[in-house]
């Protein structure tokens, strides 16, 4: 069986390190998982480029990679690869059982190809996008844009009915979905989590390692967040929520912010105003592990999250875990089995669910990541490519 996996952007939209970038996205990721656990698979990646003028081809862990430029690219729902579409067409002319894994299905190009390829087996991943008209909700500013969003809302609307199965994020993207597509197979799954977060390191272990490494890890106490730097990850309420613990915890209890983005200096100030003890460490790859293992705390205080899988790092890792109730955070979190969740902006909340964790912590809540393995996603995705 050949599967070839979609995406719909051009990756040097979001990053410089573009091409890089390419073998790093979720579409890849799940290509590798796929191609490691199903070797007699032939799988690939698509994706558009803005930048290039001509296909680029090459392959990596055994999966075929090909970038084609783009037509045009206005913003990320809304790009077009002609040449893409094109061989898309050619390719399952000459291989008619081919499974279309597409990443993504609130894009322009999610709707052409479901329309052309309707008689074909199409699986579409959601990735935290939203339906058009959800942008009006989110963002006033786009209010004059109401008709244009309605019509594309129509269009997705009928576009979508022709897609056989839709694996979501979170639940409130299935009761979406099912408002108004009756036959598909509309499921709950999430991506994977690498293999190597569920490799146990004891705290004592990973803490020591990080001293190695030059880390001031002098605190008894040790709370983590791990992510981009921008408003809505809401940071700011849990640099507050810190500052409010009682002088005892708060002196012995360090802030990882590990992660870049524009927000940063903001941050600084506050972290600086409210003075608690927090450490910026940039983007650190492989190395969270380490972080994770020595945490005492994994907190994502978000305004808004399409799933969350630093929570399932996380909870991998052996650490407990706060969210806030949206997206798919509430299908991670179990309420005192491995962690807690509290509301949007509720520093207060989040500073007593923060305590409740530091003085009385949740132990073995590895257990409850374990569904979210490579080895379950991929394993039940396959199933689905056969249906």
């Amino acid at each position: 069986m050949k599967v070839i996996h979609i995406n719909h952007y051009s990756s040097s939209t979001i990053t410089s390190d573009y091409e890089a970038s390419q073998t790093k996205d979720w579409y890849a990721r799940t290509a590798f998982a796929l191609k490691k656990r199903f070797p007699k698979y032939e799988v690939e990646c698509w994706a558009p480029e803005i930048k290039y003028k001509k296909e680029k081809t090459f392959v990596k862990n055994g999966v075929k990679f090909r970038i084609f430029p783009s037509t045009f690219h206005l913003v990320f729902p809304i790009e077009y690869s002609q040449k893409m579409i094109k061989a898309l067409k050619k390719e399952l002319r000459q291989n008619p059982d081919t499974v279309i894994h597409l990443h993504e299905y609130h894009t322009l190009h999610a709707y052409i190809i479901a329309l052309l390829h309707k008689k074909h087996k199409i699986v579409a991943q959601h990735h935290g996008a939203k339906n058009p008209l959800n942008y009006i909700l989110r963002y006033k500013l786009l209010t004059p844009l109401f008709p244009f969003l309605l019509i594309l809302e129509l269009i997705e609307r009928h576009a979508l009915k022709k897609i056989s199965v839709f694996f979501c994020l979170n639940q409130q993207e299935v009761n979406h979905l099912k408002k108004f597509i009756k036959r598909a197979q509309i499921k709950f799954q999430p991506m994977g989590t690498d293999d190597f977060f569920f490799s146990r390191i004891p705290k004592k272990k990973a803490r020591q390692e990080l001293i190695n490494r030059g880390y001031d890890i002098s605190h008894n106490k040790l709370i983590l967040y791990v992510g981009r730097l921008v408003r809505q990850k809401g940071i700011q309420y849990l640099i507050k929520s810190i500052s409010n613990l009682p002088e005892d915890l708060k002196k012995e209890t360090k802030l990882f912010i590990l992660g870049v983005g524009p927000y940063q200096k903001k941050l600084e100030h506050l972290i600086k105003k409210h003075k608690i003890n927090a450490v910026f460490t940039g983007f650190l790859g492989k190395e969270r592990k380490l972080f994770y293992a020595a945490s005492d705390l994994f907190v994502l205080p978000s305004l808004n999250e399409g799933f969350g899988v630093v929570l399932v790092e996380a909870l991998a890792s052996n650490t407990q875990v706060i969210g806030t109730n949206v997206g798919g955070i509430p299908s991670i979190i179990l309420p005192k089995k491995n962690g807690y969740i509290v509301p949007v902006k509720d520093t207060k909340k989040l500073k007593e669910k923060i305590e409740l964790s530091l003085r009385h912590p949740l132990r073995n809540v590895s257990k409850y990541a374990e569904k979210y393995s490579w080895d379950n996603i991929i394993k039940n995705t396959e199933k689905y490519y056969r249906l």
